[in-house]
């Protein structure tokens, strides 16, 4: 003798089954070699990038003042850290065109005269992506940056050493084989570049994903 299932508890089963698919579905699903890429970094060939920077970072974000994918990757960010005081996040300017190195300098500037703050990091972007003239030249941006912070004098930032932070950034990239931005580093092992992110939104759920992993 067969038992057959009522209407009511198949319609029931159905249910539960679309309420285990959702959840599965609504889970960001991320392939390697497609949304991010594993990079293999050896700690014997990498000691001098820890010394030389900062201890670990959980992200770090390559970038030039004068993309606006940048810009937004990098507001995104500074968002995402906020809500997530616990990670490390490091932004590396980033050298790939002679005409990008006196930007690359502002980063080691104000890391001499006082801590960029969210608002200050992404008013240097919009001043760039409207005019970036004014970051044209060292001492261009030098004076800048004074003008914002009257009580530091010119005199107590020492240029030999932004020249050298700038170094180490840019060796940093260099070991990385860092060749577009923005780019963003995921503990050590992960990368993510904009074509594979496409949004910022989408990135953060990469990053997500692979801090998880």
């Amino acid at each position: 003798m067969h038992k057959y299932l009522s209407p009511a508890h198949i319609l029931t089963a159905l249910a539960l089954m679309m309420i285990g698919f959702k959840s599965i579905s609504a889970e960001p699903q991320f392939v390697e070699g497609v949304d991010y890429q594993t990079i293999n970094i050896s700690i014997s060939d990498n000691v001098d990038q820890l010394t030389e920077l900062e201890d670990f970072n959980h992200i770090e974000l390559f970038y030039w003042y004068g993309c606006q994918s940048c810009y937004q990757v990098d507001a995104a960010l500074l968002g995402y850290q906020q809500n997530n005081p616990h990670l490390s996040i490091r932004r590396i300017p980033l050298v790939l065109r002679t005409d990008w190195r006196e930007q690359a300098y502002i980063q080691a500037i104000l890391e001499q005269v006082a801590e960029a703050k969210t608002d200050e990091i992404l008013e240097i972007y919009r001043q760039c992506l409207t005019d970036c003239s004014v970051f044209s030249s060292f001492e261009n941006s030098k004076s800048w940056i004074l003008q914002r912070y009257p009580n530091t004098e010119a005199s107590s930032i020492d240029n030999s050493l932004v020249w050298q932070t700038q170094k180490n950034y840019q060796k940093r990239a260099d070991f990385l084989s860092i060749r577009q931005v923005p780019t963003i580093i995921i503990k050590d092992t992960y990368k993510v570049d904009a074509s594979q992110a496409k949004t910022a939104k989408r990135l953060l759920e990469i990053i997500d994903f692979l801090l998880a992993k």
